[in-house]
């Protein structure tokens, strides 16, 4: 059977005017809109494909699961076994439960002679039986009356001072019968309890539309009405995702979802967008599913995440995931296994004066937990060859190409293909190709003509995939570089939150800045920035084996710890 591949570029998402019948396998993760059932459908990766069922199909699953109750190929056994049949099936094993005495229900007094009288409900675990008994002061029983539950019936047994009588009332063990599906709250089982106990057995999804006109001109804001949503966003995971028709538009506008109601959720625009725009939103009780650590995640999942506004619910900055260096960057050769950390979201633009959005990853740790901030060192690394200069800034310099192979067009800003196509011999080339292809473009300000005059209009644009960090965007103070590249940067958060290096030797000197060399790792190195110096026409900034500000000569080997974005 074929497989639906073509999907326009960056969506996994596409509508499926065909029957049914005639839906071909989808890749794994990709998702298709059968429009004849109004069904949505995600390809596996075995080449099936499975249904994500709506609130409709929750109900019948749910009045199947209970028709079938316990039974060996009920998919949803283990989900309702710990609550009472809605209709038909066997209820096995003892009940237990109640107070000290085991009572569930209980009246008691004293009367004028001092007996003591007790009514009630009890179930005993060790003799099973419901009882009404009536104690004397003294502790023995005067009368008393139960009805023991057993494999072999029921049996009644009342006894007073001391003389028994007993009948069996049904030799053929226990049933209880005629039990329904509750319809309103007002029966012994409210239809609410059986509701909220059986909507976590499988997620819903539904297709809402954000309208051209259903925006707040003032706070971007529009809402959708989506049944099931909770006002508590800690019971559920709720995952927009924009259909694939909408993908551009819904992240052009910078749409994410910033809250949730009682069957609403809301959703805001960084630009209100110009057309309808198309989301699916999927419910899923958090008791049900715990998202993947971000180690644990695939590239894939994590961009998706990504794209749809969730990431920062889902992971933290400083959180890591562990990738393969496998090539040769200028002439170090790297076969290693070295950790990605999450320096901040929503951080950068994807174009010029477009939206704030994605994961911004800093490079490298040794460890998942615990490990080393490293910087990668080789002779080879260097901003530019001699002699030294910094004229043409950032966006000249061999670093940025040749080095890093953040663009593909030397001088000039990186194509689509920068990450899935790496120039040969730089470090993009030795990243894994499963993150080279959710790579995505950053616009970013640097001083680009450098030269050592400090003139705001050398700042200006350009689009990279794996660039330096800016002096400002790790220190959050400017020293050495062009006094503009502050208007138009931010630091990072990672850094911003402030946390100490505890490997430092020097107490004074714990700076979550510092970072070591990945050849000696008892060594703090002096990584590099894009920042050209504004007072030298030689230099660029960097961050000393301290983790403070500083310049290097353009021609000096220095060590490097670029960002990318998912």
């Amino acid at each position: 059977m074929p497989i639906i591949s073509a999907f326009p570029t960056g969506e996994s998402t596409v509508d499926y005017t065909g029957p049914k019948p005639g839906l071909p396998s989808l890749e794994e993760g990709k998702v298709a809109y059968v429009t004849d059932e109004k069904r949505l459908y995600t390809g596996n990766a075995d080449g099936t494909n499975t249904q994500i069922p709506n609130a409709d199909d929750v109900k019948t699953d749910v009045s199947d699961a209970v028709s079938s109750h316990n039974s060996a190929t009920d998919a949803h056994a283990s989900q309702f076994a710990k609550y009472l049949p809605l209709a038909g099936g066997k209820m096995t094993g003892a009940i237990t439960g109640g107070d000290n005495e085991g009572y569930f229900y209980k009246t008691q007094g004293e009367n004028h002679n001092g007996d003591r009288y007790v009514k009630g409900f009890a179930v005993y675990q060790s003799n099973p039986l419901i009882a009404a008994i009536h104690y004397k002061k003294d502790g023995k029983v005067y009368s008393n009356a139960h009805v023991l539950l057993g494999v072999d019936g029921v049996e009644a047994i009342v006894s007073r001072n001391g003389s028994e009588t007993a009948m069996l009332l049904q030799p053929d063990g226990v049933h209880i019968n005629n039990v329904v599906t509750p319809t309103t709250d007002t029966m012994p089982t409210p239809k609410s309890y059986v509701d909220a106990a059986t909507s976590a057995v499988t997620p819903n999804a539904c297709k809402v539309t954000l309208t051209a006109s259903g925006w707040d001109s003032t706070a971007k804001t529009q809402s959708a009405t989506v049944s099931g949503v909770l006002e508590d966003e800690s019971k559920q995971l709720i995952m927009p995702m924009p259909a694939g028709t909408s993908m551009s538009a819904y992240n052009e506008a910078g749409i994410q979802m910033t809250a949730q109601g009682d069957n609403s959720v809301t959703f805001t625009a960084d630009t209100v967008p110009t057309a309808d725009v198309e989301v699916w939103v999927v419910v899923q009780s958090v008791n049900d599913v715990t998202p993947p650590t971000l180690d644990q995640a695939s590239w894939d999942y994590i961009s998706k995440q990504s794209l749809a506004g969730n990431a920062k619910n889902l992971w933290a900055v400083g959180d890591c995931k562990k990738i393969k260096l496998s090539g040769t960057a200028g002439k170090l050769s790297l076969n290693t296994e070295l950790y990605v950390y999450i320096l901040d979201f929503d951080h950068d633009s994807s174009t010029v004066g477009g939206t704030k959005d994605g994961i911004t990853f800093g490079t490298f740790k040794t460890a998942l937990t615990g490990g080393k901030d490293i910087c990668l060192d080789d002779l080879t690394f260097v901003m530019n060859p001699f002699p030294d200069t910094n004229s043409g800034g950032w966006k000249n310099s061999e670093m940025r190409y040749n080095v890093l192979g953040s663009t593909n067009v030397q001088n000039g800003d990186a194509t689509a293909t920068t990450a899935t196509s790496p120039v040969a011999y730089s470090l993009m080339s030795c990243l894994p190709a499963d993150l080279r292809a959710v790579m995505r473009p950053m616009c970013i300000y640097t001083d680009n003509t450098g030269g050592g005059s400090d003139t705001a209009s050398f700042v200006t644009t350009t689009i990279d995939f794996l660039p330096l960090l800016a002096e400002f965007e790790i220190h959050g103070a400017r020293t050495y570089a062009n006094s503009a590249e502050q208007n138009h940067q931010a630091q990072y958060k990672y850094f911003k939150d402030g946390n100490i290096d505890p490997f430092a030797a020097d107490v004074n000197d714990q700076y979550v800045t510092t970072k070591y060399k990945y050849s000696d790792q008892s060594l703090e190195g002096n990584w590099l920035c894009r920042s050209p110096s504004s007072a030298s026409g030689r230099h660029f900034c960097c961050v000393n084996d301290t983790g403070h500000e500083t310049t290097k000569k353009a021609s000096f080997s220095n060590d490097v710890a670029p960002m990318f974005k998912v």
